[in-house]
């Protein structure tokens, strides 16, 4: 379990959960990956996953429904202040708040995975809004060891997230990008490589576990504040 210096704090493991009124307290995080090709850079979101089930204490259970690993724990999280552009707070951080977190982890192959991201949401969230969504994916454009937070936008060539915007019908959730670093030979090689060893056991360490809530932080004051 994750220490009490964490983030985030659970308050308790939903072993199951059920369509209800609050929903708009739930949280849809989704990893993608291949899940043919465990431990390679492009499934880094289904390890990231994994890594947060164990964490919180929770288990992954596949549903033939969503097409996808679920598991559901309690976490609470605490406001993020909005910056500036020079990374300064703007105000105080706010109250914290208690949220269910869907886990999620898709069976189909990255490029055809979005269906399965629409319909655990339309399972689990709907009719919260898109950007209770917080979709974790590898990117070329970050470094390694590196997360970068989002709120909406474009697929900016990831066909994971191509795929999950046309299944949505709108791109207005979140997304976590993974730093994998960039290669100057054949990007589709690349990312199906497995991950340098050092890489791999920090995706699955506590300190990623709270770098990724603090992104799923950031996320929600976002979407609270747009």
């Amino acid at each position: 379990m994750l220490p009490s210096r964490a983030l985030f704090f659970i308050t308790r493991v939903m072993p199951g959960a059920t369509k209800s009124t609050q929903n708009a307290n739930r949280i849809l995080v989704v990893g993608l990956g291949n899940a043919p090709y465990p431990g390679t850079r492009h499934s880094v979101g289904h390890q990231i996953i994994d890594a947060l089930a164990n964490h919180l204490g929770a288990t992954l259970t596949y549903e033939r429904a969503t097409h996808s690993w679920i598991a559901h724990a309690q976490a609470t999280l605490r406001k993020r202040a909005p910056k500036n552009k020079k990374g300064k707070a703007l105000a105080v951080e706010g109250d914290e708040t208690t949220v269910e977190l869907v886990l999620c982890k898709p069976k189909p192959l990255m490029n055809i995975s979005g269906p399965a991201v629409a319909q655990a949401y339309k399972t689990y969230l709907r009719p919260a809004p898109l950007n209770r969504v917080v979709v974790i994916h590898d990117s070329l454009s970050h470094k390694p060891f590196v997360t970068s937070p989002r709120l909406g936008g474009s697929a900016l060539g990831h066909n994971g997230i191509r795929s999950t915007i046309d299944a949505f019908g709108s791109p207005d959730f979140g997304r976590i990008r993974v730093g994998i670093g960039s290669h100057k030979g054949d990007a589709a090689e690349y990312v199906l490589e497995r991950f340098p060893s050092a890489e791999r056991a920090y995706w699955s360490s506590t300190e990623a576990c709270e770098k990724i809530m603090a992104d799923i932080e950031t996320l929600l004051s976002d979407s609270e504040s747009s």
